[in-house]
């Protein structure tokens, strides 16, 4: 039973979407120990192993460190608020994009997903398709909307009191500067964007 524990605490400090959380997990673990429930104990560590095990083949064809540090921690966001994360990623490990850029990028594209998916009382879920094809990566990322969206200048933005827009223009000022192109559009209350940048 000590070695799964081990074993387990390994996995979770070595899995960059649990890092936040992995004292937490440990802290049940402890609890669960020293009051003898020993079935609840197992029960846990399984259910989390499960957990671990999905997001590591989720990422299995992720070789770029920072889209999966930026991927993981995002699904753990995600997954904290009900929102199911669809993924399809074959990304190389070398990406002529500089890292701040890619890190702002995606952080925005995917909070701005998350941020829609927070006003969705049913079915919440967000997919993102990353891949290289010849000499352009494609990132696509969809998720469900049920607010009024308009369009402004080609910038979606909705209509809520707060203001907040769901299209950044620090996503397309990214874009441009690597001579990309984006497009957005709404289809059956999905909200969709696709980027294409050069190599």
């Amino acid at each position: 039973m000590e070695n799964k524990i081990l074993d387990l605490a390994n996995n979770i400090v070595n899995t960059k979407a649990w890092q936040h959380d992995w004292s937490n997990h440990l802290s049940v673990l402890l609890f669960l120990v020293k009051s003898g429930e020993y079935q609840e104990l197992e029960n846990y560590i399984e259910n989390l192993t499960k957990e671990i095990k999905i997001l590591e083949k989720q990422l299995l064809n992720v070789d770029n460190v920072i889209l999966k540090a930026i991927i993981s921690q995002k699904i753990e966001v995600a997954k904290n608020f009900g929102i199911e994360f669809i993924l399809k990623l074959d990304i190389p490990e070398e990406i002529k994009i500089k890292n701040i850029d890619l890190s702002a990028l995606i952080n925005n594209l995917l909070d701005n997903s998350i941020e829609a998916n927070l006003v969705i009382g049913t079915y919440r879920w967000i997919k993102l398709e990353i891949f290289k094809m010849k000499e352009n990566l494609y990132i696509t990322v969809k998720n469900t909307i049920n607010c009024e969206i308009k369009d402004e200048n080609g910038i979606y933005k909705t209509t809520k009191k707060d203001g907040k827009g769901i299209g950044l223009k620090q996503i397309d000022k990214i874009v441009k500067s690597y001579k990309g192109s984006i497009i957005r559009k709404i289809e059956n209350n999905v909200f969709i964007t696709k980027i294409l940048i050069p190599f």
